[in-house]
């Protein structure tokens, strides 16, 4: 019986709490306000819109030497901390904020609105152009989380050339193609073109299909489950060092293609080149395809599978002795570990390993200057550039 009601009470103070913030006062109360509404959403809070409930009000009033907080929620609290233009003053406002709204306590029973949250994909997004996104759909009633919440709806932005361009999910959108894309006129400011984005912005987030409510199964059998989600084609830069019984340098390069579903087909084309004990030099290339199976872990992190077939080239030249080319088969596994370094790039790891034909040695006037195993291993970094199709 303790064990249950601790258990739910710890799932509430964990839920996240909604908050309505205004900043009133003199001098520049909208940088305080972005800067404030950026502290809370790090801390996990749900920014309230502007109209409808919350479960805690958070008033700041800006003077020139003074910043007064009242919170209100299960009790009112009132603060105050003296204010000035160093970044150790901005702190102290930022965290005498975060106290007052976890001493107010978030009124229990308010339903979340729905919600949004901004992916600055290449982190080249002015910061008063998230600040007018942000202020935009709270005046139009949506609710903002930060990065890694649960949230409605995702808005990924990313620069190109002077444009902005912009795609909306319901799940994650950082794979997506832009379905948005908006350029500066040149009779526009800066101002005017943030305020024609933003609007753009909530016409993006208005289009994404309403999602059933958290941890509430979706029990609808709507005969448009909407489009799925795209293809994929990329292709990696390999680097790093491959061991039949000796190390040597490898180098590739490989191609993929995935079907929504993360299966599809992958290829790969990887030389090895490796001295003979100063007596020549010998090239090993492998050119194989196969299956791959694809599954992503979270919003950045995914992992691969393949099985891959061809042929490997044997390339001989010895010094005093026969050289030519030999072809015997291949069969590679391959897993490999990724990490999304921003819209389409991924940082990737690769370990493979199988066989590379039969075994094979090299002499001159009998004595054995080259030798290698028939099985392979390799494990090699790689950067991978994928497009939607």
């Amino acid at each position: 019986m303790h064990l249950g009601v601790a258990l739910l009470l710890g799932l509430v103070a964990s839920a996240p709490s909604s908050v309505r913030v205004q900043v009133r006062g003199g001098g520049d109360t909208s940088r305080v306000r972005a800067a404030l509404i950026e502290r809370l959403l790090e801390e996990g809070y749900v920014l309230a819109p502007e109209r409808g409930a919350a479960g805690l009000e958070l008033t700041v009033v800006v003077t020139k030497d003074l910043v007064t907080f009242d919170a209100i929620g299960q009790r009112p609290i009132h603060q105050e901390v003296p204010r000035d233009d160093s970044a150790l003053s901005l702190l102290e406002v930022h965290q005498a904020a975060v106290l007052s709204l976890e001493q107010a306590g978030a009124l229990p029973g308010v339903s979340l609105p729905r919600t949004v949250c901004l992916s600055d994909l290449r982190g080249s997004s002015s910061a008063s152009l998230l600040a007018q996104l942000r202020q935009r759909l709270l005046s139009e009633g949506f609710g903002l989380v930060g990065a890694g919440r649960p949230r409605d709806v995702e808005v990924c932005l990313s620069a190109k050339g002077a444009a902005i361009v912009a795609a909306a999910s319901a799940t994650s959108c950082a794979r997506l193609p832009p379905t948005l894309e908006l350029s500066p006129e040149n009779t526009e400011d800066a101002g005017q073109f943030e305020a024609r984005l933003a609007q753009a912005v909530v016409v993006l987030a208005r289009g994404v299909s309403a999602e059933p409510a958290r941890g509430q199964p979706n029990l609808s059998l709507s005969p448009n489950p909407g489009p799925p989600p795209p293809s994929e084609l990329s292709f990696a830069l390999h680097a790093g060092a491959l061991t039949r019984g000796a190390i040597d340098p490898s180098v590739a390069l490989s191609a993929r293609y995935l079907w929504p579903l993360g299966l599809g087909a992958s290829a790969l084309a990887l030389i090895s080149p490796s001295g003979a004990s100063g007596e020549g030099q010998v090239v090993e290339s492998s050119f194989l395809l196969g299956p791959t199976l694809r599954r992503a872990f979270g919003e950045d992190f995914s992992a691969s599978l393949s099985a891959l077939g061809g042929v490997l080239w044997h390339h001989f030249a010895i010094n005093g002795a026969a050289s030519g080319d030999r072809a015997e088969w291949s069969l590679l596994g391959n897993v490999a570990l990724s990490y999304r370094l921003g819209a389409g790039l991924e940082l990737e790891l690769g370990l493979y390993a199988g066989l590379g034909g039969r075994a094979r040695e090299h002499r001159v006037n009998g004595a054995l200057v080259w030798e290698r195993q028939a099985w392979m291993a390799s494990l090699m970094l790689d950067f991978r550039y994928a497009w939607p199709i």
